[in-house]
């Protein structure tokens, strides 16, 4: 008696969900998308601004350096000074040897987002000093000297 009971309750209470899903369907449609929309933006966001390079030298040296957030907005904000000294305690990180292999993964990525911003600025400053740099190719290949 006791099952037949529960059997009734719990096919009563999915009648009424699906019948307040087919009645409210856009609104929770509405709904997912706006919560989406929010998770997307504060995890896009995360880490731009609320963390110093106080805070990312103290979770490095905790074991806590999967928690470092570099997004591609610190990168391009953070001056030459900061950029080297971040890729450093990340690259110290890198090297320890009592890293599991996904924190090595996932620093392994950071120091090469690292590596193609430094490179981005020196190859933008090389530009604005020298604007008419042609590459020097000569008979031998390039940038080899004559002197066979």
């Amino acid at each position: 008696m006791g099952k037949i009971n529960l059997r009734e309750r719990i096919k009563e209470k999915s009648m009424q969900a699906v019948d307040f899903v087919r009645n409210n369907w856009k609104e929770l449609l509405l709904l997912g998308g706006l919560v989406t929309a929010a998770v997307l933006l504060s995890s896009r966001d995360s880490g731009d601004d609320e963390n110093s390079s106080d805070d990312y030298s103290e979770n490095l040296y905790r074991g806590e350096a999967s928690r470092m957030n570099f997004s591609n907005r610190w990168l391009r904000n953070a001056t030459d000074d900061e950029l080297s000294s971040e890729c450093e305690k990340v690259r110290e990180r890198y090297v320890d040897g009592t890293i599991d292999i996904d924190e090595a993964d996932r620093l392994y990525d950071t120091l090469h987002r690292f590596d193609a911003e430094m490179i981005d600025r020196a190859n933008l400053k090389h530009e604005q000093e020298n604007p008419d740099a042609q590459p020097r190719h000569r008979e031998h290949g390039w940038y080899l000297p004559n002197d066979d």
